[in-house]
Formats: structure tokens, sequence, C-alpha cells
């Protein structure tokens, strides 16, 4: 396979992949965000107002992520949490189940191979066992492999030679381990909303003359880039998904609605790519992808399948566009239609009415034109002017009136 393949393997790949692991036991979302709001609780009373703070900001997250990690499948089953914060271990090691968990954090300012970290909640303690070195060092400190490996946010981060940090994290895994990882999603609605109102795409729009003031990120991947970097370190994601992690799905669908007009799949759209893979490969496929290291080899092996991709992107567009302006052309003809049915309706109840003022017109002709009209004129001018005494005569003349009709008739 060349990188050529395996961009169109990847493209054709991201809708069959399953959002959810199909195999193992996990986490419940509602079990996950207990454990989440348990451990924010403790925090707010005994922690610091930092990690109370990170941890209320990532609760989404964090509890995504969490369902995504197996339980142990045996009892003496390790985890290795890469990046380590220390709770997501903690976490292994109470509610899953993990009886051996190591960390892997960066802290130049300790000059210790290895920290020890104490973490304690709910009545337990765990005594974690972190390595204190770069992950972009060719070499990692540690020839142990473990059945779950996490990690999380981290690869963004990388300033060195990623691919090189996603083969050491394979060399970590056995042909049965699990690997979680996510990293953000630099092609997702809050890069679409942040694009729409002018401001650069993502999170890291300030600016800071030290940049070693914070972690920042040193790429951004998409899900095709995530994927192309996964398959070429020999991981296969048999998991993934994006999620919205900061941002209440119901209050984006406006931006989701906006997406889909671009031709953008709502599945992929989320600011937080999770993934669990397994190790397929003790090799590299490619140690070296052109869509991370090389941008003359990119615009000729993997760009083609992406330009692929805006052309379809833009059928798709001019089809529903089309679609769209026959539509109101067609909504447009019927109301037409409508209103030209309603016009004649109108036209026809116009001219009965006139037919109707005619034939009354002439009925009031005749009547006024008739010599019982002009003999009788004084007697209603007299009623008009004395409607008292024209009651009385109307009294005594109407039974008169009824027996000259009665005997008229017999």
């Amino acid at each position: 396979m060349d990188q050529q393949e395996l961009i169109r393997e990847v493209i054709s790949d991201l809708k069959s992949t399953p959002d959810t692991p199909k195999e193992g036991r996990y986490l419940s979302i509602a079990e996950a965000e207990n454990i989440l709001d348990t451990t924010i609780e403790h925090v707010r009373r005994t922690g610091s107002a930092t990690e109370f703070l990170y941890l209320t900001a990532h609760r989404r997250r964090l509890s995504l992520s969490l369902t995504m990690i197996p339980y142990a499948e045996s009892p003496d089953a390790s985890c290795l949490d890469i990046g380590c914060y220390g709770y997501m271990a903690f976490w292994a090691w109470h509610y899953l189940g993990y009886a051996r968990v190591e960390g892997i954090e960066m802290r130049p300012d300790i000059d210790q191979p290895i920290l020890t970290r104490s973490i304690e909640m709910e009545g337990r303690r765990l005594v974690l066992k972190s390595y204190n070195f770069n992950i972009t060092q060719a070499q990692w400190p540690l020839d142990a492999t473990f059945d779950t490996v996490l990690f999380f946010e981290t690869l963004e981060h990388v300033d060195q030679d990623p691919s090189g940090v996603l083969l050491n994290v394979t060399r970590c895994m056995h042909r049965d381990s699990i690997l979680v990882t996510s990293v953000p999603n630099s092609a997702s609605y809050k890069t679409l909303r942040e694009f729409i109102a002018g401001a650069p795409p993502w999170v890291y729009w300030f600016f800071h003359p030290d940049l070693g003031h914070e972690p920042r990120h040193s790429f951004e991947y998409t899900p095709i880039f995530f994927k192309m970097a996964l398959r070429s370190a020999g991981l296969t994601d048999v998991a993934f998904r994006t999620i919205c992690a900061f941002a209440e799905p119901e209050h984006v669908t406006d931006i989701f609605e906006v997406g889909a007009m671009l031709s953008i799949d709502a599945s992929l759209f989320g600011d937080t790519i999770l993934v669990q893979a397994r190790k397929t490969s003790d090799e590299p496929l490619f140690r070296y992808p052109d869509c991370l290291y090389s941008s003359d080899r990119y615009y000729r092996t993997t760009n083609p399948a992406i330009e692929e991709r805006l052309t379809q992107a833009r059928s798709t567009y001019a089809r529903k566009r089309d679609a769209a302006v026959q539509e109101a052309r067609d909504q447009g003809q019927a109301q037409l239609q409508i209103e030209r049915e309603r016009l004649a309706q109108c036209e026809a109840e116009k001219l009965e009415a006139q037919r109707q003022a005619a034939h009354v017109t002439t009925l009031y002709q005749a009547v006024t034109g008739s010599a019982y009209w002009r003999v009788s004129g004084p007697i209603r001018r007299f009623g008009t002017r004395h409607p008292g005494l024209a009651g009385g005569v109307r009294a005594i003349l109407s039974p008169l009136v009824r027996v000259l009709r009665g005997s008229k008739g017999s």
C-alpha cells in the first residue's frame, strides 16, 4: 500500500467505523458523569482552584472519554496514562479495575526520572508511579507493555516527530492492547463558527511572545489526518467519533446546519476526536506520513484525494442549491396557481353579485313604477308622518284583509 491508497482507504472508512466500541464492557454515560461529579465535588473541597476549573470545563469530554475505556478483563490488568493528569489513572484503577496503573508526564522543573503521585478519594488511595520525561525523545525509559493505554489531548502539543511519538505508544502495547486517545478537531463546528465570525479558527488565536508560558498546539488534527497518523503508525481505529465536548449539541444546531449545507458530515463535526484503536502491526506502515512531514509529497500523494472530496462537496452543494431553487420555483408556481384560482373565484362571485343587484334593481323599478305604488303613495306618507295612527288603522284592517284573502282563496 502506498500513501495514495492509504488516504483513499481512510476517506472511504470515515463513515463505516463504529462510533462506539463493539467488544468489552464499558461505563454508561450516566455512570461516567457521576464519577466526574464526585471528583469535581472532591476537588472543590480539597483541591486547587486550577484543578477545579479544569475538571469543570472538561466535564463532558472526560465523561465521554471514560465511556470508551474498557473495564479490566483480568485481575492483573494494566493501564498506562500518557500525559497523565492523575485523575484518569485513578478512575481506571478505582472504577474500572486496573490493578497496575502508571503514568507518563513531563516536569522539567523536577530532576527525577520517576515521580510518585498520591491520589485519594472516596476513602481509597492510589500511589501512582509516573515517568518524568519528554515523550518526543527517541527512546522511552520504560519497556513494559500495558493492556490499555490512555493518550488524551497530548499529541496536538507534540512539537517534534509526532509519528515517532505514536510509534513509542505502540511499543507500550501488545497485540491485544487497546489505545484510547483524543485530540481537538480543527475541522469542527467551533472552527466554522470562529471563521464565520471573523476570528482565527480554534483556540490559539491570542499572541504571547513567550511560547513557553503554556503548552501550545503544534499541529491541529482533522478526522482524516488523525486516522492517517494512527494507521501510519500501525494502529487501526475500531471506534471513531467526534464529540461536542464544550457545547451542548442543541445549542449549536444552527452551525451544524450551515456545515450540512457545505456537505460536512455531522458525525465528523464535533470539537474533539475520540478514538479507540488496536495495534495491528509491529512496524509502521509509513514512518513519515506525507500529511505531517512533507508539503511537497503531500500535494502529490494526499491532496488529490482531498481535492476529490472538495469536488464532491461542490457537486453536492450545486445539486442541493439547484434542488432548492427548483423547489422554490415549484412552490411559487403552485402558489401562483392558487392565487389565480382564488382570483377567478372572486371574479365569479363579483359577476353573481352584479347579476343579483341588477335583478333587485329591476324589481324595485317595477314596483315603484306600478299603479299600486302610485295609488298607495298617500297612505305610505301618512304612515310615515303618523306612525301611531297608521298602526291603529293596520290593526283594524288586518282582520278584514285576512277575511278577504280567505274568501278569495276559497
